[in-house]
């Protein structure tokens, strides 16, 4: 298996000028953003902003909602980095299983690393990029968002570009598909005819119902039969929380987890790296189970981005992930802490006992697990609260500098000063940052 850290540097070359005037063009009217602003004591509210100085401020002040930060260019959701982290499998089955396996952990794993709490100068009330990320890439017309009736043959597309998957991908796995996603019909009834499973056909299908975002002339003329690059550039502009790639010539059917947000230090997204992988084998190993309801991962999102989730806030989580159940009931889930999923409690074994009990399964050298002692202990005591995430300490910057006037707005000095922090941090720090350890 081969793993492969890396940011949305790429997102951003590929949602060029071009690109963003495509997705404008094709939703009709300019991209709209609006973040929760975080209220503290001196927040004016009800919130607004004055875009007078704008020419075209009647547009902006149709889309701003109240109480939000309002932004208007895709650079505000791609602009964020991200820690995405593709693994090789070793066949398509074993792709579609750690697909499906992976899926239950992407809002998990945005609580965990959140990163991102303030957009445009102002705190937000909110510590991942996901809301800003999602609505940056929305494309759909008036009519697929359900705003206008459908006319033409247009269908209803539930979520935008870049969100969370809409279903699981196995045949054993479907009846966890609670939620009635879009997919092309036509293009469905055609795959199955040529007979692929029924799930596949549907997951394909779902990808079709999007309009190809970018095409470069000297590709339009394909070999269909020997080149991929028409659907390839279907699924690389259909940017899911988790993406099921395609063999090439250099490699086999890959899975790409895509939610982790970027750290600050090499040490917190090397721990993350290892982290992921040795739970992918672990996963593999054991074959555990952590799937539960579609919907419920979904909602899983909303908790996951709000402040301090680590410590606030509870997630469903499978209470058996090492029995198989054919039957889906609530029984099989329940609302669980960070803490509880990666640690452990009296019912449950947590993720990370569960990473050492695969390392002994395979009698791990000894010598060479001091470094993967440390990312797992980093990741549990994160998980337990005993290390604040970078939006927990961001804030806290924030916050408690001097010129902070307990507003929301986050000054150009006080911008200035937490660059500078960050640069000391990674530059004198070789493990942990030592700020981010709550006294």
């Amino acid at each position: 298996m081969i793993v492969n850290g890396q940011h949305n540097y790429c997102v951003m070359l590929f949602l060029s000028r071009i690109t963003a005037k495509n997705i404008a063009n094709r939703k009709t009217e300019r991209i709209n953003i609006n973040v929760p602003i975080y209220k503290d004591k001196n927040t004016m509210m009800p919130y607004g902003e004055d875009f007078s100085e704008y020419e075209d401020n009647k547009v902006m002040k149709k889309h701003l909602k109240p109480g939000h930060i309002y932004m208007d260019s895709p650079t505000f959701g791609v602009g964020c980095c991200a820690l995405q982290v593709t693994f090789q499998a070793a066949d398509i089955k074993e792709a579609t299983y750690l697909y499906d396996s992976l899926i239950p952990l992407t809002p998990i794993m945005l609580a965990l690393t959140a990163a991102a709490p303030i957009y445009r100068g102002f705190l937000s009330d909110t510590d991942c990029r996901w809301c800003s990320l999602s609505q940056s890439c929305d494309d759909r017309t008036m009519q697929e968002q359900g705003l206008e009736p459908l006319t033409n043959g247009n269908i209803l597309v539930k979520k935008t570009r870049f969100d969370s998957v809409g279903s699981y991908l196995s045949m054993s796995d479907q009846f966890y598909n609670d939620y009635d996603y879009s997919y092309d019909a036509e293009q469905y009834e055609l795959l199955k005819a040529e007979g692929v499973d029924e799930m596949m056909s549907r997951f394909v299908a779902q990808l079709l119902v999007r309009d190809p975002i970018t095409l470069y002339k000297e590709k339009i003329d394909q070999d269909i039969i020997n080149d991929t690059d028409h659907i390839q550039t279907i699924i690389a502009s259909n940017w899911h929380s988790i993406k099921l790639k395609l063999p090439d010539e250099k490699s086999g059917w890959k899975v790409e987890f895509r939610t982790m947000e970027v750290q600050l230090t090499d040490f917190e997204n090397a721990a993350f790296v290892v982290f992921m992988l040795l739970l992918t084998r672990t996963i593999v190993t054991f074959k555990l189970n952590l799937l539960i309801p579609i919907t419920k991962v979904d909602e899983n999102f909303l908790p996951a981005q709000k402040p301090d989730a680590i410590n606030k806030e509870k997630f469903h989580f499978r209470k058996d992930v090492q029995k198989e159940s054919s039957e889906l009931t609530q029984d099989i889930y329940s609302l669980m802490t960070l803490n509880e999923i990666m640690n452990g409690k009296d019912d449950f074994p947590g993720l990370i006992p569960l990473i050492h009990k695969y390392l002994d399964y395979i009698d791990y050298d000894f010598s060479k697990r001091p470094k993967i002692m440390q990312y797992l202990k980093y990741i549990s005591d994160k998980a337990a609260g005993k290390i604040m995430t970078m939006a927990q300490w961001t804030r806290q910057f924030v916050t408690n500098h001097e010129e902070y006037k307990n507003d929301s707005f986050v000054s150009d000095r006080i911008t200035y000063d937490f660059i500078m922090e960050c640069e000391k941090i990674v530059n004198n720090e070789e493990g942990l940052p030592q700020p981010f350890i709550k006294c």
